[in-house]
């Protein structure tokens, strides 16, 4: 039972209080890219925050969320969310799916008039996001995505990204 309460609660936190088209703001560095839909993507502003301490029921949790927006406006947003104690203020390095129940990974893309996403829990693709580097000490990591996002009602792929990369962005600790 309490393995269901961990899969639902982190997949809560991965899609919690969304805006409709969230801004990113240019306050970090590194680079994002992948290969969306078969072309070349890059983010040029970076909005990216590591969230602590949120409480799911008698449980602690964190997010990392990295936000990259293109030149076009294209919005990328890759999640991580895991279990934590008090004081806990370190993302593991690993593997975060959209399958996952400890270790929960998720992806939003806002672009060309279409908000879709998918995290753990739901039906509307699959997602990795693996951590692979995670400096505390100077908020910055690196690592690799992909995902395949689909329309929640018809199952069809929407947006592929395959080749996902971050390397030393930063991010800011709320």
């Amino acid at each position: 039972m309490k393995r269901i309460f961990s899969i639902i609660g982190v997949g809560l936190i991965i899609f919690s209080c969304q805006p409709d088209n969230p801004q990113p703001t240019v306050t970090n560095s590194g680079t994002m890219t992948c290969t969306l839909n078969g072309s070349a993507w890059s983010a040029t502003t970076f909005n990216n925050t590591l969230e602590l301490n949120i409480p799911i029921g008698e449980s602690l949790a964190k997010k990392m969320e990295l936000m990259g927006q293109n030149s076009s406006g294209q919005q990328l947003t890759l999640r991580a969310a895991a279990m934590s104690n008090p004081g806990d203020d370190n993302m593991p390095v690993g593997a975060y799916l959209s399958t996952g129940s400890n270790l929960g990974g998720g992806v939003q893309y806002f672009g060309d008039g279409v908000n879709s996403g998918v995290s753990a829990g739901t039906n509307a693709g699959d997602a990795e996001i693996v951590i692979t580097s995670f400096d505390q000490a100077n908020h910055t990591c690196s690592g690799t995505f992909s995902f395949v996002l689909k329309d929640n009602q018809t199952g069809d792929t929407l947006y592929t990204g395959t080749n996902g990369q971050f390397t030393s962005l930063t991010f800011t600790v709320i």
